[in-house]
């Protein structure tokens, strides 16, 4: 028995086959995920589960692909953490990944709420803040430049329409000179970062 095919038919179920790997390949990347891949609800997400999960994404990082990092950001953050993110941090830092080749998938960063260090009211934001002390764990494959280990970061979050959302990290210093100028200081103390 012999099956003839038209010439037309085959190169057209090979062009569909072609077209399938390609769509596979440009949207699941091979390899495990770098994006910051966890399960959060963000507009009744908690504000410590909003610190947890921006400083995850933070840390989570592929330096060949700077614009992922960004649009994983993006999702945790006010439009002024945004601008933040994307006119201060990632032209400053992105220099640094590229020589550290950092990468680092999201089970390769552990984050861990410690306290609410402080909150208030911005007259000059008009809205709600809070100042969340998180601790975060690189695992030691991961070279991140300036810090290894375990250490501890200050997030600044505001609470928007929305819920609660990523606006700065604060250095230890800026932390602990925010928390004294508050009218009543919080029963927390600031740990210096590593």
């Amino acid at each position: 028995m012999e099956i003839r095919l038209n010439k037309s038919v085959v190169l057209s179920v090979a062009a569909v086959a072609i077209l399938l790997i390609a769509a596979v390949i440009f949207f699941f990347p091979s390899g495990e995920s770098t994006s910051a891949s966890i399960s959060l609800n963000l507009k009744s997400a908690t504000s410590a589960q909003m610190a947890e999960a921006v400083t995850r994404a933070f840390y989570t990082v592929d330096y060949t692909r700077p614009s992922a990092w960004l649009e994983a950001m993006q999702p945790y953050s006010t439009d002024e953490g945004v601008k933040i993110m994307r006119d201060v941090v990632a032209p400053s830092i992105f220099t640094e990944f590229a020589r550290f080749k950092t990468k680092s998938e999201s089970k390769q960063v552990k984050v861990k709420w410690k306290s609410l260090m402080g909150s208030g009211y911005s007259e000059t934001a008009k809205m709600d803040w809070e100042l969340h002390l998180v601790e975060v764990a690189l695992d030691p494959a991961v070279k991140w430049p300036g810090t290894t280990g375990t250490f501890t970061a200050n997030v600044l979050l505001n609470k928007t329409a929305e819920g609660w959302r990523f606006t700065s990290f604060f250095s230890d210093d800026v932390a602990k000179t925010l928390i004294n100028s508050l009218p009543t200081k919080p029963a927390v103390t600031v740990t210096p970062t590593k």
